[in-house]
Formats: structure tokens, sequence, C-alpha cells
């Protein structure tokens, strides 16, 4: 009698485990599709009106040191051609290398101030973007957005830049 109580117990146990809900729950559950997106970020942020304007403003400001380091540019060039001379070729030779080292320090100085000027005026345009971006993937579902500049290839239909410039104009 107690191998027959073991029996069905054992059998019990058997058609509960072959059941059909414990075969769902061994199941794993679905992940979500995945979504990809792609974006050419420099693309967004320097054809958006805000940096458009940023850009042609950094322009501006610094126009007149671009046009004297052009000035010296052509100095330099003077000097090297006249010091090709024999006749030439001592007197021109300090003073070609005082234009190079001005040139230079002028050139590193304009370099730094004009990235100084680019953080700054960027830096909201950046946020801005950042936003739109994250605001874009959770109305439409996207999983990831990659920078463009990351991949060998991607399929044309994933680049979202186009819409995310029309976002960034329309904010505020």
């Amino acid at each position: 009698m107690k191998s027959t109580a073991f029996m069905t117990a054992l059998l019990a146990l058997a058609l509960c485990l072959s059941s059909p809900a414990s075969a769902q729950e061994a199941k794993p559950t679905a992940q979500p599709a995945l979504k990809l997106a792609v974006i050419n970020s420099r693309e967004a942020l320097a054809r958006s009106n805000k940096g458009v304007a940023a850009i042609s403003e950094i322009q501006s400001k610094f126009s007149n040191q671009r046009r004297e380091l052009g000035v010296l540019q052509q100095e330099i060039l003077k000097l090297q051609a006249a010091g090709q001379k024999p006749q030439t070729r001592g007197p021109n030779t300090a003073q070609l290398q005082q234009k190079l080292q001005a040139y230079g320090a002028a050139e590193r100085k304009l370099i730094q101030e004009v990235s100084q000027e680019e953080g700054a005026r960027f830096k909201p345009i950046i946020e801005v973007l950042h936003k739109v971006v994250e605001e874009y993937a959770k109305e439409n579902g996207i999983t990831a957005i990659q920078d463009s500049g990351s991949f060998v290839y991607f399929d044309s239909s994933l680049d979202i830049t186009e819409e995310i410039i029309k976002q960034v104009n329309l904010s505020n």
C-alpha cells in the first residue's frame, strides 16, 4: 500500500512537471526588439539654426586675427622667396625667423581663443541637442542611438539627423 501511494505521488509529480503551465514558466521571457538609429551629431550641431548662428558669430569675431595671420604668412613667403637669392640670403634669415616665431605664437593664440569661444557658444546648443535626441528616442521607441562616425556602414534608413535638426530648430 505504501508503494502504491508512493507511485501515485510520483505520477502526480511527473504530471505537474509536464503540464503546459510549468512549461511556460520554464521558457525565457522575450526581450523587446532592439531598435537602433544613427545621427551625425556634428552635422546636426552645425546645420541647426543656432549652430549656424554660432559659427557665423565666431567667424566674425576672429576675422581680423585671421586676416592678420594671412598678412604675416604673405610676408613670410616673400622673405622665403627673397632668401633663395644669394645676394639677400644673410640679412633676411634673422627677419624670417622672427616672422616665423611671431606667426606660430599668433596662430597658437588664435586656435586657443577660437576653441574657448566654440566651447562657450556650443555648450548650450549641445545640451538642447542631447535633450531633443533623448525625447525623440523615447517618442519613437528607439533603444539606442549611435553617432554615424562610429560606423563603417549603416543603412541610411537608420539616419535621424534631419529629423533631429528640425526638432532642435523648433526648440527654444
